[in-house]
């Protein structure tokens, strides 16, 4: 999407200036753009939380979401609520996991899991009570 709309500025900007060394200095602009977009995208922090809608943890889920949200207002860009099938309890943090109740055998503890949290996104937060 974003290429799209940068490839139309281009394309504007050669029809306004009709200098092809005007184009060359915007398409040089334009991959700096890209460059720094790509980066932004990747410090956005997208929590995803995947439950077995077999099982019934959707609620669970969505208390857990709440929680974080809550918590971590101003450090989540966005959370996801995946249903899945299995027997399947993931959290994971910018596509990496944090937390499979396939591999622990077990849900985690919203204190538990607001620590591993902050310890990926912001490692210097003070979650106060949650922290004794």
């Amino acid at each position: 999407m974003i290429a799209l709309i940068l490839s139309r500025i281009i394309s504007i900007i050669v029809v306004i200036t009709g200098d092809k060394k005007s184009k060359v200095e915007f398409v040089f602009s334009y991959s700096f753009i890209k460059c720094i977009l790509l980066q932004n995208m990747k410090e956005r922090n997208r929590i995803e939380i995947k439950y077995c809608k077999q099982c019934n943890w959707l609620m669970r889920s969505a208390w857990m979401a709440q929680e974080l949200l809550t918590t971590f207002q101003d450090d989540i860009d966005e959370v996801a609520i995946v249903p899945g099938s299995g027997g399947i309890f993931e959290v994971l943090i910018n596509d990496e996991t944090i937390w499979s109740r396939k591999e622990k055998g077990r849900f985690p503890d919203i204190k538990e899991l607001k620590q591993l949290v902050r310890d990926q996104i912001a490692p210097d937060r003070n979650l106060g009570h949650t922290d004794r």
